[in-house]
């Protein structure tokens, strides 16, 4: 298999530049920059081609260069940039809601605030929580992440993200179940905060940046009847699990639970525009004041009818099949690496889908051998230690098939101790990850 020299001399010198932009949106995996997408590919300023394993963070469901997706854009964009929804509607933001209303769970009647980024919609789900039950508390959940903006990076849970931040009080967490044997602890737990005026409980279906991890099928529905009990709501985090990614257009769908409030990011535009948005029960939705959940952006024209078109294609072209289908392929070969001494674990549902290196061999390495192997996944959990696999929905038989083989070999490498010096030596020098660095 031939490899790359990566990062290259152009990458090097922008990798260089990037002192400019504050540490704190470093997560730098390998030190490369890229310059272009094509299809299911990403190129580098040094034009090295890589098979996309990471989809912009689960953000480019549908691939790169959609001529169709950007047309829409720049078509609405000539006829109509901005309207600043909150002050004046326009029909692109109302025909989205239109569509989001239609594909969510649930029968009741719905509406829609939409928001810059998933954090922002989080932000705005615990603010409908709070005013429509009256209760301040929210529960989420250990080493989860729900965002960077003010009650979102509350609710998260990961890496110390919220240390001496002097964020306020109100909100609790408790471990996420893995087994069977774990739900009922946690649940009583729960049970116990409910007790002291929980508005209610956030949750990602899988839990992603803490290292896709699923909780037992019968939990959230056990969940979701204690917390009516006690009359608060259940909000999950679609940003990264919504939009086929586990072959159903929502995450929570894989486990016969309709929530109460939904928010959706990152894939819902394909990557083309910061959009994200919000969706729950009218009458919770609009406990909120005027404006006490607004934006110059949200709404914005363009984005909306990129984000519609968005959906239309992952329905159009069936790409929610296709990502079971593709996902049940890489499943069934990468789940024969667990015969490996160096290898934990491998776990997801479609193309959400973590591969656990033990923490003496991190999935950091393994990611930058992928690379020279020309295949860019991505890497993530408390110690790096995760290999994230989320490729577009779109990955075709063959380059699965070929992506496996690469997967397989690095993990034979770290197996039998043949990873070369130089790449490990890249490793230290250019990748920082969202996890703990721990040195070889």
């Amino acid at each position: 298999m031939k490899l790359i020299d990566t990062p290259g001399k152009n990458c090097r010198e922008f990798y260089k530049k990037t002192k400019l932009i504050g540490r704190t949106q470093n997560a730098c995996l390998y030190g490369i920059t890229f310059h272009e997408g094509d299809g299911n590919y990403v190129i580098d300023v040094d034009g090295n081609k890589y098979l996309d394993f990471l989809s912009g963070a689960a953000s480019n469901t549908i691939g790169y260069g959609r001529r169709d997706v950007v047309e829409v854009y720049a078509k609405t964009a000539m006829r109509l940039q901005h309207s600043c929804y909150p002050y004046t509607f326009n029909k692109e933001a109302i025909e989205l809601a239109e569509k989001l209303i239609d594909i969510t769970p649930g029968d009741f009647e719905k509406k829609v605030l939409f928001d810059l980024s998933g954090s922002s919609g989080i932000d705005g789900a615990i603010k409908v929580a709070r005013k429509f039950t009256g209760k301040k508390g929210i529960i989420a959940f250990k080493n989860s992440y729900h965002g960077a903006t003010g009650l979102a990076m509350q609710a998260t849970n990961l890496v110390n993200l919220t240390e001496g931040l002097f964020l306020d009080n109100g909100f609790f967490h408790v471990n996420f179940p893995t087994e069977e044997e774990e739900i009922s602890d946690i649940l009583a737990q729960i049970n116990a905060l409910l007790q002291k005026g929980v508005a209610a409980v956030l949750a990602e279906p899988i839990q992603g940046d803490g290292g896709v991890l699923s909780p037992p099928k019968n939990f959230f529905k056990e969940l979701y009847y204690s917390l009516k009990e006690h009359d608060a709501l259940f909000i999950v985090d679609e940003i990264q699990t919504g939009v086929g990614r586990t072959g159903k257009w929502w995450g929570i769908e894989n486990f016969d639970v309709v929530p109460d409030i939904l928010v959706c990011g990152k894939g819902i535009s394909g990557g083309y525009a910061p959009i994200s948005a919000l969706i729950g029960e009218e009458k919770m939705v609009d406990s909120l004041e005027k404006v006490q959940h607004s934006f110059t952006y949200g709404g914005h024209p363009p984005s909306c009818a990129a984000a519609k078109k968005v959906l239309e294609v992952v329905e159009e072209e069936k790409l929610m099949e296709n990502a079971s289908r593709i996902g049940e392929l890489l499943s069934g070969e990468l789940k024969e690496l667990k015969a490996y001494n160096v290898v934990k674990d491998f776990r997801g549902i479609g193309l959400m889908l973590g591969l656990e290196i033990v923490t003496e061999n991190l999935a950091g390495i393994a990611g930058m051998r992928c690379i020279e192997y020309g295949l860019y996944p991505g890497y993530y959990g408390k110690y790096n230690e995760i290999l994230r696999i989320q490729p577009p929905l779109t990955l075709t038989k063959k380059e699965a098939l070929w992506a496996t083989k690469i997967i397989k070999k690095v993990i034979e490498e770290i197996e039998n101790k043949e990873i070369p010096k130089n790449t490990i030596e890249k490793y230290k020098k250019y990748s920082c990850g969202i996890g703990e660095k721990i040195e070889f």
